[in-house]
């Protein structure tokens, strides 16, 4: 697993949630810490209902998957096991692939248009004309 700066699990009231966030907001989280310390900055960044945050590096993830017995321990335990295995994290039903990792934030896809063309002339060849009656057009 890959440690990733402004990745976090967040243990709420209401449950577990994985954040990523800019590398803007880490630095203003990063200040809050320093300012008015962890609890403060932890409601202020995440939400009111934030018991605490815990950052995605291995070693964190890993102590978590296997030692955690506090509020919501099935899901915390479950979600940093996924993070320290390296299995994306989400509604499986999207068809989410275990094998490709990370957090399972899936981009915005564009649609493929289709290529325009290039404007030149466009020729017909009528129905029913057969290789014989060509060549003899083609002749005259």
């Amino acid at each position: 697993m890959r440690n990733i700066r402004g990745a976090f699990v967040v243990v709420k009231t209401t449950g577990v949630e994985p954040h990523l966030i800019s590398a803007t907001a880490f630095e203003l989280f990063m200040d809050r810490v320093r300012v008015s310390g962890a609890d403060k900055a932890n409601r202020y960044t995440f939400g009111n209902d934030t018991v605490y945050v815990l950052p995605c590096v291995t070693e964190c993830m890993e102590s978590i998957a296997l030692e955690y017995t506090g509020i919501h321990a099935t899901q915390v335990k479950a979600t940093c096991a996924r993070i320290a295995l390296g299995q994306a994290l989400g509604d499986d039903s999207k068809g989410n692939d275990d094998t490709q990792g990370g957090l399972g934030i899936a981009a915005d896809h564009t649609k493929p248009k289709a290529p325009k063309g290039s404007g030149g002339a466009k020729v017909k060849a009528p129905k029913g004309l057969t290789a014989d009656a060509l060549a003899s057009m083609l002749k005259a």
